[in-house]
């Protein structure tokens, strides 16, 4: 990401932020997208149109396939909720 003297591109943070937190979810839940929805505290529907728009659907049904990694931002574990 660029600096104060490049500007910064909002858009792609934010969607960076948001497929990161798709991703980990995903982890969380081993797969399973209703359950990497209920984490995230969004319906199923929503998280299958942002894991396809980010191209995470592939890499759930293709767990064992070359699937290129979407670029994501590591994010804190303070942002999920404890077990």
């Amino acid at each position: 990401m660029g600096g104060p003297a490049r500007g910064l591109d909002l858009e792609q943070v934010i969607a960076d932020i948001e497929a990161g937190l798709l991703k980990d979810a995903l982890e969380k839940a081993d797969g399973v997208q209703t359950r990497a929805a209920q984490l995230l505290g969004i319906n199923f529907r929503s998280f299958r149109y942002r894991a396809r728009k980010y191209g995470l659907d592939r890499q759930v049904r293709d767990r064992n396939h070359d699937v290129p990694e979407p670029r994501v931002l590591p994010l804190p574990s303070s942002w999920w909720p404890r077990s």
